[in-house]
């Protein structure tokens, strides 16, 4: 019996020393052993704020785009260059020196442009030299042809359509050329040579002979509106109307007729931006003074069974092609079909010109010339010089007065001008498709042209095209330049 309580106590006393060393164990400091599922939390934490640092930096400081400015056609030498903007170098693209007038298909892939070509041909004329043996004798006469030529941006497929072409103009949504020849026949063709079309021919009998003239492509590429003459036997003009037709030649609709006893001529101006209406001036015989009677209208699109023109102001002006500018397209001032035109009587551009903008009109201060609206339709640019009513014919450094303004559409915008440097003359304003910058062409003291844009942003301007050549006659047609003879410009999208 002692034994065994003995046994048992020693049973426990080894128990509760066994419970001990294990409660000691437990308390004892150990190196710990790494967790590898929580190291791999924390580098994907840390990847993950870095990614989100990264994103937070782009957001503070958006990544700045580069302005969308297209590329220019130019001519320099009598022949076409192109160069995209604004720092790449300028492509060669013919050599002949005898082209002007290039223009951009709306995508940017095609350039027509205009070639002088002269041929030298026989004509029987009466003999003038004393004791002449025959009536007729032959004379050799220079006859000079202006060619249209299309070309690749890149240089490449260059080639003619048409031996003899008096206007051309391009499809505002398609690589597609309408042209009127010499001859007075309207006709179109796609940019790579197919689809050749006669969509006007010319319409000549014993005494009569009518032909198409000036044409507009409406805003979405499905109707030319075109003039249409008939000329008599003495080729003194009979009758003259506008019509418009289809793109395809299916459809022909008459859309103004002089009456019998008006033989004012028609000039064709272009559409509105809504396609609604077509503008026209309208002016007297070519007798009389240019612009003396010379109005602009508006002619419905769409008309009914009565056509009436409605005359957009009593004032004269002159019918030269960057002085009447519908607004754009999609904007407040396009979609209630406004236009921004000049008037004035006179036939100097230094004196006398005012911007007509829905009833309103600019300084009589200055005169203005050359409206162009901004894309978003909220702004006009626009050529002005100090108003010069005691001059009948100016000289270059009194034009050279002339420099590019900018003012908002809105009833209450104050004029900005944009150049001032005295030692140039600026004119012909060409908003960029952002609405950022302003290209425009500019004239030294010594008559030379070039291209120059100016940054709405900060107001630098920069020469971008060096000399356009054969320069224009700086005095123009009474202080009037066609800068389309020498440059266009391709904004980028299409057209």
């Amino acid at each position: 019996m002692r034994q065994g309580i003995v046994f048992f106590s020693i049973l426990i006393a080894s128990l509760l020393f066994t419970g001990c060393r294990g409660t000691f164990e437990v308390g004892v400091e150990r190196p710990p052993t790494p967790d590898r599922q929580a190291k791999a939390t924390i580098t994907a934490l840390s990847a993950e704020n870095k990614r989100l640092a990264e994103l937070l930096a782009m957001q503070v400081t958006p990544t700045i785009t580069p302005p969308i400015l297209g590329r220019i056609a130019y001519v320099q030498g009598g022949d076409i260059w192109t160069r995209t903007l604004p720092n790449e170098k300028p492509q060669r693209l013919t050599t002949d020196g005898r082209n002007r007038e290039p223009q951009w298909s709306p995508t940017g892939n095609w350039l027509a442009f205009r070639r002088e070509r002269q041929t030298i041909v026989q004509r029987q004329v009466p003999c003038d030299f004393p004791r002449a043996r025959q009536e007729f004798c032959l004379e050799a006469a220079p006859i000079v042809q202006n060619q249209v030529w299309l070309i690749e941006e890149n240089g490449n497929n260059a080639r003619t359509i048409n031996s003899s072409v008096d206007h051309f103009a391009w499809s505002p949504v398609r690589d597609k050329l309408a042209y009127v020849t010499t001859d007075g026949e309207l006709s179109a063709i796609n940019a790579d040579g197919t689809g050749a079309q006669v969509l006007i021919p010319t319409n000549t009998t014993d005494s009569l002979r009518g032909r198409s003239g000036r044409f507009a492509w409406s805003p979405d590429g499905n109707w030319i509106a075109y003039e249409w003459s008939v000329q008599n036997a003495s080729e003194s003009i009979s009758s003259s109307s506008l019509w418009k037709i289809s793109a395809d030649g299916k459809n022909r609709i008459e859309l103004f007729t002089n009456s019998s006893s008006n033989q004012n001529t028609l000039i064709l101006t272009g559409w509105t931006s809504q396609a609604k209406s077509v503008l026209f001036w309208q002016k007297q015989p070519p007798s009389g003074p240019m612009n003396a009677d010379t109005h602009l209208y508006r002619i419905l699109a769409n008309p009914g069974s009565r056509v009436e023109a409605t005359r957009l102001s009593d004032a004269p002006t002159l019918p030269f092609a960057d002085f009447a500018a519908p607004a754009p397209m999609g904007t407040q001032h396009g979609i209630s079909e406004t236009v921004a035109f000049v008037i004035g009587a006179g036939q100097g551009t230094w004196s006398n010109k005012r911007i007509d903008l829905a009833g309103r009109l600019s300084s009589q201060e200055y005169a203005a010339i050359s409206p162009a609206w901004s894309p978003d339709g909220s702004q006009l640019a626009f050529a002005a010089l100090p108003e010069r009513r005691e001059l009948n014919e100016p000289t270059l450094p009194e034009l050279v007065q002339r420099h590019i303004w900018i003012v908002g559409a809105d009833a209450t915008a104050v004029p900005r001008m944009l150049t001032n440097n005295l030692s140039y003359r600026d004119e012909h304003p060409v908003w960029s498709m952002d609405g950022r910058h302003i290209l425009f062409a500019r004239i030294d003291g010594r008559g030379r042209a070039s291209l120059w844009l100016i940054s709405l942003e900060n107001g630098g301007a920069r020469q971008i095209i060096d000399e356009l050549t054969p320069a224009p006659d700086p005095i123009g047609t009474y202080g009037y330049i066609d800068w389309h003879e020498l440059f266009d410009w391709w904004r980028g999208g299409n057209g």
